[in-house]
């Protein structure tokens, strides 16, 4: 099938070829020798990027939500290899949002990432195995008792929502615009509970639909904000040195005082016994059901 006409999805794709029929002569020459780790991850990348749909206006779309993903590990030695350069779900998770971008943003993926001591019949692959799925995914949160998560206050300093505070003591806060994100087939993605309304100036049309959710992880003891491969981007300012949040990655920390910008919209943050909230919000406010970023 074709993928994306860029200038770059057209460069790694020639060098991709040149890079197959070199491999295919040596070879023949010399016989055939295992691929590095490296060369695996990126020939899993490839196969990724092949199964791309176009959205139109230059948009593309990933349209599965789980990947399964099966490694020929003969020995500890290479598996170890193999997981160093991964990096576990995460890391894949990561290199693929940086392999799609910008023309294709990556919505929730469930990465699951097996080993071989023996290559299965059935294999898409020499050395690895590729499944790619569209299922229902329920949120996976570690439980963790509410008397032991801190109070999050989150205020609205530049955008419009339907209230100018937030107060939460949850596991996990959703940031967009528009209470619910719903597809094409009019199923719910998603709710913000954080939700910038539609007619609340330019600010909020730099908010995307799911641009960006916090997480207390109880092992740090500490709220984490990420990015949703948002269109203008998540950061934080503290003590004016502005932090960018990459997407795909591990989350950057918040403290108390920072300021949380999703695209051109502001909210200071507040941890602990110095949040003082009007309560926490039993639903997010009411604006328009488009899944369009």
């Amino acid at each position: 099938m074709k993928t994306r006409m860029g200038i770059g999805g057209r460069t790694r794709s020639a060098e991709a070829k040149v890079g197959r029929v070199v491999d295919n002569l040596v070879g023949r020459l010399v016989g055939s020798s295992p691929r590095q780790p490296l060369e695996i991850v990126h020939a899993v990348l490839e196969d990724i990027e092949h199964h791309l749909q176009p959205a139109g206006r230059g948009r593309w779309i990933f349209p599965f939500n789980r990947l399964t993903l099966e490694l020929l590990a003969a020995s500890p030695e290479s598996k170890a290899q193999l997981a160093a350069v991964i990096g576990g779900a995460d890391g894949l998770r990561a290199r693929i949002a940086e392999r799609l971008q910008p023309t294709c943003t990556l919505g929730p993926l469930d990465i699951r990432i097996r080993y071989r001591t023996a290559r299965p019949a059935g294999w898409t692959g020499t050395e690895y195995h590729l499944e790619l799925e569209r299922v229902d995914l329920a949120p996976v949160v570690e439980a963790v008792p509410a008397q032991l998560v801190p109070s999050l206050e989150l205020v609205v300093s530049n955008g419009g929502c339907g209230r100018r505070r937030f107060a939460f003591a949850a596991e996990r806060i959703d940031i967009g615009r528009g209470a619910e994100v719903i597809d094409s087939r009019q199923r719910l993605l998603r709710r913000n509970q954080v939700a910038f309304t539609e007619d609340g100036g330019d600010a909020n049309q730099t908010v995307s639909r799911r641009h960006a959710h916090i997480v207390y992880q109880a092992a740090s003891r500490e709220y984490r904000v990420y990015d949703d491969n948002s269109s203008r981007g998540t950061s934080i300012v503290r003590n004016g040195t502005t932090i960018p949040v990459p997407s795909g990655a591990r989350g950057v920390g918040l403290q108390s005082g920072d300021e949380l910008l999703v695209g051109q919209a502001r909210l200071r943050i507040r941890i602990g016994s110095s949040a003082k909230g009007e309560g926490r919000p039993t639903s997010a406010p009411a604006a328009s059901r488009s899944s369009r970023s």
